[in-house]
């Protein structure tokens, strides 16, 4: 892996991490007792230690001080207390803004693409093959090739390495997203996740750097 995108990483992570910080810090301004004049009440460090048994140290190296506060990284129990004590999915604390911008888009798309996966899958049930046949049929899973133009090898190649990424990310979505056996999944919220799977890859905007199409 070159320097770059060590140093890339390394920034994306301390995002990661500021973001999360400011997660639990909003989620814990609001989650508490209701307060008398019906605002919504938040959670002192000393409450949250007596429900969850979390130290309140580590809660303060948690909750953010100011903007360029960078909390440290908890560990996934600390994670799973927290979630647990605010009645959410520990993946919801690591949602960043930018990931929520992304649902919402996939939502927006999920009627024409849920479309495609309800014919493909008719009254079958899929696997994580299946998100990429959906982007597939929708003409989402490749950039295609500008046909107004000369063929340029470097661009070609983005293409190509942009187009494996999608190919890899839906296989994935897929995986995460398709994991209940048959016997338990209903057969309409089966078809909903793998038409989900597919807007999400679709909207990844990390599989679409560095080239237009």
């Amino acid at each position: 892996m070159s320097d770059d995108k060590i140093a890339q990483g390394d920034e994306q992570f301390k995002a990661l991490c500021k973001s999360l910080g400011e997660n639990i810090g909003a989620a814990l301004s609001v989650g508490g007792p209701q307060r008398d004049d019906g605002r919504a009440g938040g959670l002192r460090n000393i409450d949250i230690f007596r429900q969850t048994g979390i130290a309140r140290s580590t809660l303060q190296t948690l909750r953010p001080k100011d903007g360029n506060h960078v909390p440290n990284n908890p560990d996934l129990r600390t994670l799973n207390r927290l979630a647990n004590l605010l009645g959410v999915p520990v993946a919801f604390l690591l949602m960043t803004p930018e990931d929520w911008e992304m649902l919402i888009k996939a939502v927006g798309d999920i009627q024409s693409i849920g479309r495609a996966a309800r014919e493909i899958l008719g009254s079958q049930f899929g696997t994580h093959t299946t998100v990429r046949q959906v982007l597939d049929r929708e003409g989402l899973l490749k950039i295609p090739r500008p046909s107004s133009t000369a063929s340029n090898p470097h661009e070609q190649a983005q293409r190509d390495e942009i187009n494996e990424n999608r190919r890899r990310a839906s296989h994935v979505m897929g995986a995460l997203m398709l994991r209940q056996p048959e016997h338990q999944a209903r057969h309409a919220q089966h078809v909903a996740l793998v038409g989900l799977a597919a807007s999400i890859t679709n909207q990844i905007k990390q599989l679409n750097k560095g080239i237009l199409p």
